[in-house]
C-alpha cells in the first residue's frame, strides 16, 4: 500500500480468521480474502494456517505488480482453488510482454 510518506506493508493475515466460530466474522471452510492469492493448505481445507500462507499471499501481490498476473487465473472461484490445490498444475510465472514493451 500507499501511505503518507511512501509504500508501507500490511499484513496479510486474514487466515487467522478461519478457526472462529459461526457467530463471528467468519469460521473454519470459509474462504477469506482474494481467492487468486489464496495458499495451497488454505486451499486444500486446511484450517490451521501458519505464518507461511502470508509470504505465500505477499508472493502472488508482488507477482501481479511485476507482471500484471496472478498465478493462477480462472473464470470461476472453485477453478481457480482447485489450480492452487492440485500440486501438479504449476503456476504461470512468466512475464508479461506489454510491461516489457515500452
Amino acid at each position: 500500500m500507499l501511505g503518507a510518506y511512501g509504500p508501507i506493508l500490511i499484513d496479510f493475515g486474514l487466515g487467522a480468521f478461519l478457526d472462529t466460530t459461526k457467530d463471528t466474522l467468519s469460521h473454519s471452510g470459509m474462504i477469506i480474502g482474494t481467492v487468486r492469492c489464496v495458499p495451497p493448505e488454505q486451499a486444500l481445507g486446511h484450517t490451521k494456517v501458519k505464518e507461511s500462507a502470508d509470504v505465500y499471499g505477499l508472493g502472488t501481490v508482488l507477482l501481479y505488480a511485476a507482471t500484471g498476473h496472478y498465478p493462477y487465473d480462472g473464470a470461476r472461484w472453485k477453478a481457480l482453488v482447485g489450480q492452487v490445490a492440485n500440486s501438479d498444475q504449476a503456476p504461470d510465472l512468466t512475464a508479461s510482454p506489454r510491461l516489457w514493451s515500452r
